[in-house]
């Protein structure tokens, strides 16, 4: 998977390769990638993600260079802003 990734991302500057993987810490095949990867969305969701699991993902995710977070599910707000 290594060689795969790094021919994968050799064959040009511009390319972007999005590896939809399952949950962090469903098991050791995501662990196995990360160092192979320049950035991560850790996608959590409102109600399913417990803040000890977010916080042990943050363990594993200390290493990349470059991490964002989605939350997902989030209840819509009976107060709507607008924001220009």
């Amino acid at each position: 998977m290594k060689a795969f990734l790094q021919d994968l991302a050799g064959q040009g500057r511009s390319r972007i390769v999005i590896l939809d993987l399952p949950p962090l810490l469903a098991g050791h095949d995501v662990l196995s990638i990360l160092p192979q990867v320049d950035c991560v969305l850790l996608v959590a969701a409102v109600g399913t993600s417990k803040v000890s699991e977010i916080e042990d993902c943050y363990k594993y995710l200390q290493a990349t260079d470059v991490v964002r977070f989605v939350l997902n599910k989030a209840p819509e707000s009976a107060a709507r802003y607008a924001y220009y």
